[in-house]
C-alpha cells in the first residue's frame, strides 16, 4: 500500500471491526501489506516512538483506470445507466442538451422537469450533469411554437443535413424583443440552478461552428470551408456583435457561480467569453477541423493557447466510434495506430482536454481494435492527483495541531477548475471510529500539471492522549461534511476506503 520509514522498527497491526463487533488482528499478506472485509476499518498503530521522530509514507500509484470529477469520459444526453459496465461506469459528468421549445412551452412559462429529472439520475451515479440550453437549429429541435405565432420576427429557412431537406421557421435573434425572450429563459435557468452543486459546467451554444445551436446546414446561414475558422455564422442569419454580446452577458450574469464553455469557432465571441472567464468547448474531436489545424488557428487569433490553465476545455468526437473503426485504415477519414496516437496527443498536449463524449449512441462502447489506448487517452483528461510522499511527527505533546507535509504529483493533463474540492485530513481512533475532519482551506483547484506541496496544521487539540491515524482525501467545502459519504474525488494512489487513504499514525502525549 505504501513505504514507511522512521528512526525506530514499528509494528503495524490491523485491527478488523465487523459487522458482529468484534476485534480481529489481520495477518499480512506476503508483500507485507494489509487486506481487510469491505466492512472493516483498518488501524495502524505503534509503540510509542522517540520524541523527535517523524513519519514519512510513500504512497504506491494507482495505475487503475479511473476519472476525477468532470474529467475522463462524458456519457451524452442521459446519465450513466445502473449496472453499466467499461467507462460508462466510471463516469462522472453527464452532458445533456435541452432545447428552447422543451424549457419554455408560454410565453415567461417555464418547465423545467426534464432538467430536475437529469439531475436526480445524475446524482443517483456520482455525476454532476453539465448544461446545455439549445438555440433552434433543426426542424425536430426548433423554437417554441409560440414565438411565430405571436408574430416574431423570424423566416423560414431550409434544413440540408445531406440526406434530407427541410423547411422550418427559425426566430431572429437579432430582433430585441425575440433576444429578450431567451434571456429570460437564460435567467431563470440561473435562478433555479445556479447554485445547485449538481449541475458542473453550463454550455453556451449560441455560436460556433457544428455545436448544436449551430445554423451550418441551414441555408444561406454557412460561409465556405475557407473561412468557417473565422465566423460560424454567415448571411442574414448572422448574429450581430452586440446580439451576441448581450447573449453571452445573460449566461455570465444567470451564472455567476458555475463553470461555464463557449464554442471557438467564433474568434470574436471567444476572446468576449474568455476575458469574462469561460472555457472552451468543441465538437469533431479526431476529425477535420483537427487535422488541418482549423481549431488551432482560432485558439491563436483568440490569444487561447493558455485558457485550459483556468477554465475548463471539452469535447465531443467526430462521426462516432463506429465510424471510427469502420474507417481503420480505409475510407474517406482514415484511422490507424498512428492517426489515433496524433489525435491522442493533440488532445492531451494541445488542447489540454479535460473531459470528451462519443454522443449519445456509444455509451462507452469502444471498439476493441482500439480499447486499450482509447481508455489509456481517457485517463490522462483532467487532473489526477498523486501523493507522492506525507510527512508529520509521530509524537506530539501539547500542541494544537498536527503539522502534516504533503508532496503531491498531478499526473493528468490540467488543473482541476472547482474551487469547491479542498484537500481534507481525518483523525480516527485505534478502533477506527472518525474523531475529527479537517477541511483545509486551500482548494486542490488551479494546481497545473507536475509537483507541488501543501503544508496543512490539522488541530488535534482536542484529542486525548493515545494513538491515532492520519488520513488524507478530498472533499466538496460547499456540502456539510456529514452529508459526504466517500469523499469527492479519488487520489491516483493504491489503498483508500471511500475515498480516504491511510497515511500512518501518531501518538500524543
Amino acid at each position: 500500500m505504501h513505504q514507511r520509514t522512521s528512526r525506530s522498527t514499528l509494528l503495524f497491526s490491523v485491527l478488523l471491526s465487523v459487522a458482529t463487533g468484534n476485534n480481529v488482528e489481520a495477518q499480512p499478506l506476503a508483500d507485507g501489506s494489509f487486506s481487510a472485509d469491505s466492512r472493516a476499518v483498518a488501524v495502524a498503530t505503534q509503540p510509542e516512538p522517540l520524541s523527535n521522530e517523524r513519519v514519512t509514507v510513500r504512497p504506491k500509484p494507482l495505475s487503475d483506470l479511473f476519472f476525477s470529477p468532470q474529467s475522463g469520459w462524458q456519457t451524452c444526453d442521459r446519465a450513466s445507466q445502473p449496472g453499466a459496465t467499461g467507462v460508462e461506469r466510471l463516469s462522472r459528468v453527464a452532458y445533456q442538451k435541452f432545447y428552447w421549445d422543451q424549457l419554455e412551452t408560454a410565453p415567461g412559462r417555464y418547465d423545467f422537469s426534464l432538467i430536475d429529472s437529469a439531475l436526480q439520475a445524475a446524482q443517483a451515479q456520482n455525476q454532476k450533469l453539465d448544461l446545455r440550453p439549445v438555440m433552434p437549429y433543426a426542424p425536430e429541435e426548433g423554437p417554441p411554437k409560440f414565438l411565430r405565432a405571436s408574430g416574431m420576427a423570424g423566416e423560414m429557412a431550409v434544413y440540408d443535413d445531406g440526406e434530407s431537406r427541410q423547411q422550418f421557421w427559425l426566430p431572429d435573434l437579432n430582433d430585441d424583443a425575440v433576444r429578450k425572450i431567451f434571456i429570460d429563459l437564460i435567467k431563470a435557468l440561473g435562478a433555479r440552478y445556479n447554485s445547485d452543486p449538481r449541475v458542473g459546467i453550463v454550455d453556451i451554444s449560441i455560436f460556433g461552428l457544428w455545436g448544436e445551436g449551430h445554423l451550418g446546414e441551414v441555408s444561406g446561414a454557412f460561409e465556405p470551408i475557407s473561412k468557417a475558422s473565422q465566423s460560424a455564422f454567415a448571411g442574414k442569419y448572422a448574429l450581430t456583435a452586440n446580439s451576441r454580446r448581450e447573449l453571452l452577458d445573460a449566461y455570465f450574469e444567470a451564472f455567476p457561480d458555475k463553470l461555464k464553455v463557449a464554442q471557438l469557432t467564433d474568434v470574436e465571441g471567444l476572446k468576449y467569453a474568455i476575458s469574462r472567464g469561460a472555457g472552451i468547448r468543441f465538437d469533431c474531436f479526431g476529425g477535420y477541423y483537427m487535422e488541418h489545424s482549423v481549431y488551432l488557428q482560432n485558439l491563436k487569433a483568440a490569444d487561447a493557447m493558455d485558457v485550459w490553465k483556468k477554465a475548463p476545455v471539452v469535447a465531443e468526437i467526430c462521426g462516432t466510434l463506429g465510424s471510427w473503426s469502420a474507417n481503420w485504415g480505409s475510407g474517406e477519414r482514415q484511422y490507424n495506430e498512428q492517426v489515433l496516437q496524433q489525435i491522442f496527443d493533440r488532445g492531451t498536449d494541445v488542447y489540454h482536454l479535460s473531459a470528451l463524449n462519443a454522443k449519445n449512441g456509444e455509451q462507452g462502447q469502444i471498439p476493441e481494435k482500439f480499447k486499450p489506448a482509447f481508455e489509456k487517452f481517457l485517463g490522462t483528461l483532467g487532473f489526477r492527483l498523486a501523493p507522492t510522499e506525507a510527512s508529520f511527527p509521530a509524537v506530539i505533546g501539547k500542541s494544537e495541531v498536527l503539522p502534516v507535509s504533503l508532496q503531491v504529483s498531478n499526473v493528468g493533463n490540467a488543473p482541476c477548475y472547482d474551487k469547491n474540492l479542498v484537500w481534507a485530513f481525518q483523525i480516527q481512533d485505534q478502533i477506527g471510529k472518525v474523531l475529527s475532519t479537517y477541511m483545509s482551506p486551500r482548494s486542490i483547484a488551479g494546481e497545473l500539471p507536475g509537483a507541488f506541496t501543501v503544508d496543512e496544521a490539522i488541530p488535534v487539540k482536542d484529542l486525548p492522549a493515545g494513538a491515532f491515524s492520519v488520513w488524507v482525501g478530498v472533499l466538496d467545502r460547499s456540502l456539510p461534511v456529514a452529508s459526504q459519504a466517500s469523499t469527492a474525488a479519488p487520489l491516483a494512489i493504491e489503498g483508500q476506503r471511500n475515498g480516504w487513504y491511510l497515511l500512518d499514525s501518531f501518538s500524543k502525549k
